[in-house]
């Protein structure tokens, strides 16, 4: 008798746990299973999306996605460069756990496990449809895919170079094949759009004159228009209600503030707070906005947690998936760094703490910024508020602390990638001498970001025909700051156009 009330325990006890793991994990029948369509808007700013309150933006697809799904106010990016931060979005991981710190030189390595590898694990077909060569495959952002398609055959011609980004209408058009072809199996679609990147086209013939002035906000348009392609599509398959879209945007644009015309050096909101905007009809309380601070590393634990697909392997970010639904959430302290100065020029790199109240840039002179009354960052605290800034030093420090560092992969640039590179505006390494020694004190990058723009405003000037101009300025700042290479590079090149050649070897 005590052996069968025993049995009757143990059975009970097993029903008891199966039913509790199915309210957690309920299981769904694999065509019901939720489809993934993430689209990365490169280089977009929040603040200039009609639903973060841009007047002036012409963004109705992303707007209305916004109303039906949920908008996090204060998103930021993990760094301001383009492969930095999408290896962030993938993998969960701040850069220093992910080893991938810079556009270029940089691979992610294939230990490090990435949001596709979990939903290729889990029976999704995954393809991923490139716009530039920034994020070519062989910087290691193709593991988990079916379909990794960089092909920039076809694409934008930017000066001398060629096949460098392709419009996102090209994007698109290779994404809805792909998705046509898809039966049998969930999907995982990630679209990367580069439109938005310099140099701006404003798309007058589809938007006439409205962006003359402001073609950045004309390329954003764009994009728009394409997302709305991606989502007419679902709507019209029937595949709309059965799929989570996540917009968000890598890092933003300088626009001239901070003395930044692009982005990748400085630690500002203009370059960091990006959009997130998540929808997935029964998953999202409709039109709700999100006030706490999240981090772009947080959209990969959210995701798993949406679908139901356990995280096994250490990750940075924290799951939002309670507060889609319209939970209280806590706000999280996110971190951010750039070493773009550092590694090209040997300028202090920056690290920064930042949430939706308060930012701290750690550098060789760190700023404190009081974002509820300054959100433009102009009023640095860091001499007059320390008790605000040893706690947001102990933040930095905490969040430091709790990062399991990896050392990356490394590519060697050919000439011809470190050349394509350097035509759409990054520069990569080796351009100035790195001090090792702690008692050297580095450059703050606010202090050489004129030059740096001077710099690059020469090298417009030859190629303009302006070349006396273009001598004169790199003269003056090559006596201001002798260590800057570039400038008496840029010197020694208009020597050159202005068959100088007897100057040029001097500099040289």
């Amino acid at each position: 008798m005590m052996i069968r009330h025993r049995k009757v325990w143990i059975a009970a006890a097993i029903a008891v746990f199966v039913i509790g793991v199915a309210l957690i994990y309920p299981w769904q029948p694999r065509d019901l299973q939720k489809n993934l369509l993430l689209v990365t808007l490169d280089t977009t700013r929040a603040d200039h999306l009609g639903c973060y309150g841009f007047e002036r933006a012409l963004t109705p697809v992303v707007d209305q996605l916004s109303r039906e799904g949920v908008t996090f106010e204060n998103a930021f990016s993990s760094m301001p460069l383009t492969l930095p931060s999408h290896a962030s979005i993938l993998t969960g991981r701040y850069p220093p756990e992910n080893g991938v710190h810079e556009n270029g030189n940089a691979r992610l390595d294939g230990s490090i496990p990435t949001l596709t590898r979990y939903l290729r694990q889990a029976g999704y077909s995954t393809a991923a449809f490139i716009a530039s060569m920034v994020l070519d495959s062989k910087h290691g952002l193709d593991q988990g895919f079916d379909v990794y398609d960089d092909n920039m055959a076809g694409g934008r011609v930017h000066g001398a170079e060629a096949h460098l980004m392709r419009d996102g209408n090209q994007v698109v058009d290779a994404g809805l094949r792909w998705l046509h072809g898809v039966e049998g199996k969930p999907f995982f679609c990630w679209v990367h759009l580069y439109d938005a990147h310099a140099p701006f086209e404003g798309y007058a013939e589809l938007f006439g004159d409205r962006f003359r002035d402001n073609p950045y906000d004309g390329d954003i348009a764009f994009a728009d228009v394409q997302v709305g392609r991606l989502v007419d599509d679902l709507k019209q398959r029937g595949l709309y209600d059965n799929t989570i879209i996540v917009i968000v945007g890598d890092h933003g644009e300088g626009m001239g503030e901070h003395g930044e015309e692009e982005h990748g050096f400085m630690l500002y909101n203009s370059t960091l707070r990006v959009p997130l905007i998540v929808t997935a009809p029964d998953l999202c309380v409709p039109g709700h906005r999100i006030t706490e601070s999240v981090s772009v590393v947080d959209i990969l634990p959210t995701i798993l947690e949406c679908l139901r697909i356990p995280v096994t392997d250490h990750v940075g970010g924290e799951s939002v998936a309670a507060a889609l639904r319209g939970s209280p959430m806590i706000s999280h302290d996110c971190y951010a760094e750039s070493i773009a100065g550092y590694s090209s020029f040997g300028w202090a790199p920056l690290t920064a703490i930042m949430n939706e109240s308060w930012k701290y840039i750690e550098t060789t002179k760190s700023e404190l910024y009081d974002l509820k009354s300054d959100p433009a960052e102009l009023q640095n605290l860091a001499n007059t508020d320390s008790e605000s800034l040893e706690n947001m030093q102990r933040k930095l420090e905490d969040v430091h602390s709790r990062m399991i560092e990896f050392t990356g992969g490394q590519l060697e640039l050919s000439e011809s990638d470190r050349r394509k590179l350097g035509s759409i505006g990054y520069v990569s390494g080796g351009t100035g001498p790195v001090s090792t020694d702690p008692a050297v004190v580095l450059p703050d990058v606010k202090d050489m970001m004129p030059h740096y723009n001077s710099e690059v405003n020469a090298r417009k000037l030859i190629s303009a025909g302006r070349i006396q101009e273009a001598i004169d300025l790199m003269t003056s700042v090559s006596r201001e700051v002798p260590m800057f290479i570039p400038a008496r590079l840029t010197l020694g090149a208009a020597y050159e156009a202005a068959e100088l050649p007897m100057e040029a070897a001097d500099i040289y």
